[in-house]
Protein backbone atom coordinates (compact mmCIF):
# COMPACT_ATOMS: atom_id res chain seq x y z
CA UNK A 1 0.00 0.00 0.00
CA UNK A 2 1.80 3.27 -1.19
CA UNK A 3 1.10 5.93 1.18
CA UNK A 4 2.94 8.50 -0.01
CA UNK A 5 1.90 8.04 -3.97
CA UNK A 6 -1.46 8.33 -2.79
CA UNK A 7 -0.74 11.53 -0.83
CA UNK A 8 1.06 12.92 -3.64
CA UNK A 9 -1.30 11.81 -6.36
CA UNK A 10 -4.07 13.58 -4.35
CA UNK A 11 -2.14 16.40 -3.66
CA UNK A 12 -1.72 17.09 -7.75
CA UNK A 13 -5.24 16.80 -7.93
CA UNK A 14 -6.22 19.09 -5.98
CA UNK A 15 -4.12 21.93 -6.72
CA UNK A 16 -5.56 24.54 -8.18
CA UNK A 17 -3.14 24.67 -11.62
CA UNK A 18 -4.53 21.44 -12.20
CA UNK A 19 -7.82 22.01 -11.28
CA UNK A 20 -8.07 25.22 -13.71
CA UNK A 21 -6.14 23.39 -16.50
CA UNK A 22 -9.23 20.88 -16.14
CA UNK A 23 -11.69 23.30 -16.11
CA UNK A 24 -9.77 24.99 -19.51
CA UNK A 25 -9.57 21.34 -21.29
CA UNK A 26 -13.25 20.26 -20.08
CA UNK A 27 -15.30 22.72 -21.10
CA UNK A 28 -16.41 22.98 -24.77
CA UNK A 29 -15.13 25.34 -27.23
CA UNK A 30 -16.81 27.42 -29.44
CA UNK A 31 -16.76 25.26 -33.08
CA UNK A 32 -18.17 22.36 -30.39
CA UNK A 33 -21.25 24.18 -29.10
CA UNK A 34 -21.85 24.96 -32.49
CA UNK A 35 -21.18 21.34 -33.58
CA UNK A 36 -18.75 22.59 -36.54
CA UNK A 37 -15.73 21.23 -34.26
CA UNK A 38 -15.23 18.53 -37.03
CA UNK A 39 -16.41 20.30 -40.06
CA UNK A 40 -13.84 21.23 -42.95
CA UNK A 41 -16.01 23.64 -44.25
CA UNK A 42 -16.23 25.55 -41.39
CA UNK A 43 -12.83 25.34 -40.67
CA UNK A 44 -11.53 26.31 -44.11
CA UNK A 45 -14.31 28.97 -44.45
CA UNK A 46 -12.55 30.24 -40.81
CA UNK A 47 -8.98 29.81 -42.44
CA UNK A 48 -9.73 31.63 -45.57
CA UNK A 49 -11.00 34.68 -43.14
CA UNK A 50 -8.14 34.92 -41.19
CA UNK A 51 -5.46 34.98 -43.92
CA UNK A 52 -7.81 37.46 -46.34
CA UNK A 53 -5.83 40.85 -45.59
CA UNK A 54 -8.50 42.83 -46.55
CA UNK A 55 -10.96 41.19 -44.22
CA UNK A 56 -12.24 43.45 -41.35
CA UNK A 57 -9.26 42.05 -38.81
CA UNK A 58 -7.07 44.37 -40.24
CA UNK A 59 -4.15 42.06 -39.92
CA UNK A 60 -3.18 42.82 -42.97
CA UNK A 61 -0.77 39.87 -44.95
CA UNK A 62 0.46 39.50 -40.92
CA UNK A 63 -1.62 35.87 -40.90
CA UNK A 64 -0.56 35.02 -44.43
CA UNK A 65 3.39 35.19 -43.66
CA UNK A 66 3.22 33.29 -40.34
CA UNK A 67 1.50 30.33 -42.21
CA UNK A 68 4.29 30.87 -44.77
CA UNK A 69 6.76 30.18 -42.35
CA UNK A 70 4.83 27.08 -40.85
CA UNK A 71 5.02 25.99 -44.55
CA UNK A 72 9.08 26.33 -44.93
CA UNK A 73 9.33 25.16 -40.95
CA UNK A 74 7.99 21.80 -42.13
CA UNK A 75 8.78 21.24 -45.73
CA UNK A 76 11.39 18.13 -46.15
CA UNK A 77 15.08 18.77 -46.92
CA UNK A 78 14.55 18.89 -51.07
CA UNK A 79 12.06 21.81 -50.71
CA UNK A 80 14.19 23.67 -48.67
CA UNK A 81 17.02 23.49 -51.41
CA UNK A 82 14.92 24.29 -54.75
CA UNK A 83 12.80 27.39 -53.13
CA UNK A 84 15.97 28.27 -50.73
CA UNK A 85 16.20 32.15 -52.01
CA UNK A 86 12.39 32.22 -51.18
CA UNK A 87 12.29 30.30 -47.98
CA UNK A 88 15.05 32.55 -46.72
CA UNK A 89 13.28 35.58 -47.63
CA UNK A 90 10.15 34.22 -45.75
CA UNK A 91 12.48 33.28 -42.87
CA UNK A 92 13.95 36.43 -42.49
CA UNK A 93 10.75 38.46 -43.52
CA UNK A 94 12.37 40.10 -46.81
CA UNK A 95 9.08 38.98 -48.51
CA UNK A 96 6.93 41.59 -49.96
CA UNK A 97 3.22 41.22 -50.97
CA UNK A 98 2.01 43.19 -53.49
CA UNK A 99 -1.43 41.73 -53.97
CA UNK A 100 -3.29 38.71 -52.71
CA UNK A 101 -6.33 36.33 -54.51
CA UNK A 102 -8.01 33.53 -52.09
CA UNK A 103 -10.75 31.17 -52.72
CA UNK A 104 -12.75 28.68 -51.20
CA UNK A 105 -14.25 25.69 -52.72
CA UNK A 106 -12.03 26.19 -56.31
CA UNK A 107 -13.66 24.32 -59.30
CA UNK A 108 -10.63 22.82 -60.98
CA UNK A 109 -12.80 21.63 -63.80
CA UNK A 110 -11.47 17.58 -63.50
CA UNK A 111 -9.34 17.86 -61.12
CA UNK A 112 -12.34 18.20 -58.32
CA UNK A 113 -12.46 20.98 -55.95
CA UNK A 114 -10.18 22.59 -54.09
CA UNK A 115 -10.64 23.61 -49.76
CA UNK A 116 -8.58 26.44 -50.12
CA UNK A 117 -6.53 28.57 -52.98
CA UNK A 118 -4.14 31.52 -52.38
CA UNK A 119 -3.06 33.43 -55.27
CA UNK A 120 0.13 36.00 -54.33
CA UNK A 121 2.46 38.58 -56.13
CA UNK A 122 5.42 38.53 -54.38
CA UNK A 123 8.91 40.43 -54.52
CA UNK A 124 11.74 39.25 -52.92
CA UNK A 125 15.76 39.77 -54.16
CA UNK A 126 14.08 42.29 -56.15
CA UNK A 127 12.30 39.56 -57.83
CA UNK A 128 8.70 39.37 -58.68
CA UNK A 129 6.76 36.31 -58.80
CA UNK A 130 2.99 34.59 -58.61
CA UNK A 131 3.23 31.98 -55.29
CA UNK A 132 0.19 29.99 -55.19
CA UNK A 133 -0.19 28.31 -52.07
CA UNK A 134 -3.14 24.81 -52.86
CA UNK A 135 -4.39 23.99 -49.27
CA UNK A 136 -6.24 20.86 -48.41
CA UNK A 137 -7.78 20.15 -45.41
CA UNK A 138 -8.49 17.02 -43.92
CA UNK A 139 -10.12 17.28 -40.43
CA UNK A 140 -12.54 13.96 -40.14
CA UNK A 141 -12.34 12.40 -43.29
CA UNK A 142 -9.75 10.84 -45.24
CA UNK A 143 -8.24 11.57 -48.90
CA UNK A 144 -10.05 10.16 -51.14
CA UNK A 145 -9.59 9.12 -55.35
CA UNK A 146 -6.19 10.44 -55.14
CA UNK A 147 -7.70 14.07 -54.82
CA UNK A 148 -3.71 15.98 -53.86
CA UNK A 149 -2.16 14.09 -56.94
CA UNK A 150 -4.64 15.58 -59.25
CA UNK A 151 -4.28 19.04 -57.59
CA UNK A 152 -0.49 18.89 -58.39
CA UNK A 153 -0.68 17.79 -61.93
CA UNK A 154 -3.66 20.42 -62.61
CA UNK A 155 -1.74 23.65 -60.98
CA UNK A 156 2.01 22.23 -62.22
CA UNK A 157 0.09 22.52 -65.68
CA UNK A 158 -0.61 25.98 -65.76
CA UNK A 159 2.63 27.16 -63.78
CA UNK A 160 4.93 29.02 -65.61
CA UNK A 161 8.82 29.46 -65.02
CA UNK A 162 9.05 31.94 -62.63
CA UNK A 163 6.08 30.95 -60.49
CA UNK A 164 6.19 28.69 -57.38
CA UNK A 165 3.32 27.04 -56.26
CA UNK A 166 3.64 25.34 -52.64
CA UNK A 167 1.57 22.45 -51.79
CA UNK A 168 -0.23 21.99 -48.20
CA UNK A 169 -2.24 19.40 -46.55
CA UNK A 170 -3.48 20.63 -43.44
CA UNK A 171 -4.78 17.70 -40.67
CA UNK A 172 -4.88 17.65 -36.77
CA UNK A 173 -3.05 15.37 -36.59
CA UNK A 174 -0.84 15.57 -33.16
CA UNK A 175 2.53 17.18 -33.17
CA UNK A 176 4.31 13.86 -32.32
CA UNK A 177 3.11 12.19 -35.02
CA UNK A 178 3.81 14.64 -37.06
CA UNK A 179 7.12 14.93 -36.63
CA UNK A 180 7.58 10.69 -37.20
CA UNK A 181 6.20 10.98 -40.25
CA UNK A 182 8.54 10.22 -43.02
CA UNK A 183 6.17 11.66 -45.56
CA UNK A 184 3.23 13.43 -46.05
CA UNK A 185 0.15 11.05 -45.31
CA UNK A 186 -1.54 12.10 -48.95
CA UNK A 187 -1.16 10.76 -52.18
CA UNK A 188 0.99 13.32 -53.44
CA UNK A 189 4.05 13.27 -51.93
CA UNK A 190 4.85 17.32 -52.96
CA UNK A 191 2.55 18.35 -50.39
CA UNK A 192 3.97 19.76 -47.20
CA UNK A 193 1.34 18.26 -44.49
CA UNK A 194 1.35 20.80 -41.22
CA UNK A 195 -1.25 20.50 -38.42
CA UNK A 196 -3.53 22.77 -36.51
CA UNK A 197 -1.54 22.67 -33.32
CA UNK A 198 1.46 24.38 -35.77
CA UNK A 199 -1.31 27.30 -36.74
CA UNK A 200 -2.09 27.81 -33.07
CA UNK A 201 1.34 27.63 -31.90
CA UNK A 202 2.65 29.81 -35.05
CA UNK A 203 0.18 32.06 -36.46
CA UNK A 204 -3.17 32.41 -33.66
CA UNK A 205 -0.45 33.07 -30.79
CA UNK A 206 1.50 35.65 -32.52
CA UNK A 207 -2.37 36.96 -33.77
CA UNK A 208 -3.05 36.92 -30.65
CA UNK A 209 -0.18 38.74 -29.44
CA UNK A 210 0.08 42.06 -31.78
CA UNK A 211 -1.67 45.01 -30.74
CA UNK A 212 -4.92 44.91 -32.32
Amino acid sequence: FDTMGIYWTMKFRNDKDTLRLEHFYNAPSYAEILGVSRKELNHSNFLAWVLNSEESHSLNYFPIKKLLEIVVQHSPDKHQIVYSDLYNAIVTDDILITAQNIEREKHLNDAGILDLYIELTVIYFDKEITLRLVIENKVKSKEHSDQTIKYFKHFENIRNNDDINLYVFLTPISGIDLVELSEPECSCKEFVQINYQALADSMFQPILNTNL
